[in-house]
């Protein structure tokens, strides 16, 4: 009987290839499309651990998506929980808040942890 892993994972669980540097893939056809809270978005978002990999509110509040949050209505940001200065306090303990509220309920409910 054969054992299946993931793509590109070992027998334990852990990539099979070493990190590299996201600078690495930058080249000069693609260096206008770079900036470095691009790179800090997107190895934020691709975190192989899924416990150090963002949540989908911390995505939201990320500075990246600034311009994006400031084109929003009041309406829409208090709907999804959203404040336009990323950097406030309040949001920061909101997000760590939920994670634990997650948690909590995946626990009760007996969800597998992956």
């Amino acid at each position: 009987m054969s054992t299946f892993f993931s793509i590109g994972t070992q027998s334990n669980g852990r990539p099979r290839h070493s990190r590299k540097p996201w600078t690495k893939f930058v080249t000069q056809q693609n260096q206008h499309l770079v900036s470095e809270i691009g790179l800090d978005f997107l190895d934020k978002l691709l975190q192989f651990d899924h416990q150090a990999r963002m949540t989908t509110r911390e995505a939201m509040q990320h500075p990246y998506l600034e311009p994006i949050r400031r084109n929003l209505s009041q309406q829409e940001l208090d709907k999804y929980g959203l404040v336009v200065d990323s950097s406030d306090a309040k949001t920061n303990s909101n997000v760590t808040r939920e994670r634990s509220e997650h948690k909590e309920r995946d626990e009760e409910m007996g969800e597998p942890k992956v």
